[in-house]
């Protein structure tokens, strides 16, 4: 069910669960996404490695950027978290 953003998942999990139209993904949108950012970073852990990577990566004057697809303010979010 991963992947294609918020209102893929919807219509996924919907038609695994018995079917949904596309008010019902209207309607559930804007639950499923205060649900999100408020256990956003709950489960979610770097890669072993990874923070040790960028700091080395930094410290050598790398530039370094995120790419997501989470909206940005989500995706600060996640990362003032970690």
């Amino acid at each position: 069910m991963i992947g294609g953003g918020v209102a893929t998942l919807l219509e996924r999990a919907l038609a695994f669960t018995g079917g949904g139209d596309a008010s019902e993904v209207e309607r559930l949108r804007p639950l499923l996404h205060d649900h999100y950012r408020q256990h956003l970073a709950e489960a979610t852990r770097p890669y072993r490695g990874v923070v040790e990577a960028l700091i080395e990566l930094r410290g050598s004057g790398t530039t370094l950027g995120v790419v997501t697809n989470k909206s940005e303010t989500l995706a600060t979010m996640l990362l003032d978290a970690l």
